[in-house]
């Protein structure tokens, strides 16, 4: 006699998007995920982000 089995699925989610505590990485969050499509950076409320020409957000 056979018997069938079937193995546990595991599903993982995980939530990669967080929205950032502060209100500077709030809108370099919303900033990034319009130009981008979706947010490209990690730490959005780093103090030490820069733009381009050098100046602080």
């Amino acid at each position: 006699m056979t018997t069938l089995t079937m193995k546990r699925a595991v599903v993982k989610s995980k939530n990669v998007n967080t929205v950032p505590v502060t209100g500077r990485g709030r809108a370099l969050y919303t900033v990034d995920w319009f130009l981008n499509g979706k947010p490209v950076l990690r730490n959005h409320d780093n103090p030490n982000l820069m733009l381009k020409n050098g100046q602080v957000c």
